[in-house]
């Protein structure tokens, strides 16, 4: 398990872009998606974040733009952060 956790840190800091997009469909590709697939994706932080980067990056868009992304990553990061504590609450006792 050790190995697998350093290759994947190795890949990460050596490609980040490439590993962003990896686990995500290339631009507009959601919408292409069936409607239950795409509601889905909203589970996955990836989405939110690489609509922001490729906003401000590529178009130059600002916040009053992107702020549904934005209020979809701070809904999803305490969520997360609070399902990851009650789990490890969990394996602790």
């Amino acid at each position: 398990m050790k190995l697998v956790c350093r290759v994947k840190v190795t890949v990460t800091v050596a490609n980040p872009e490439g590993e962003l997009k990896a686990g995500m469909p290339a631009d507009g590709a959601i919408q292409n998606m069936p409607l239950p697939i795409q509601g889905v994706t909203h589970l996955n932080p990836l989405r939110y974040f690489l609509v922001i980067i490729h906003g401000i990056f590529l178009k130059g868009v600002g916040i009053d733009i992107l702020w549904p992304q934005l209020v979809g990553l701070a809904l999803l990061g305490p969520t997360t952060l609070g399902v990851a504590a009650l789990r490890c609450r969990k394996t602790l006792s």
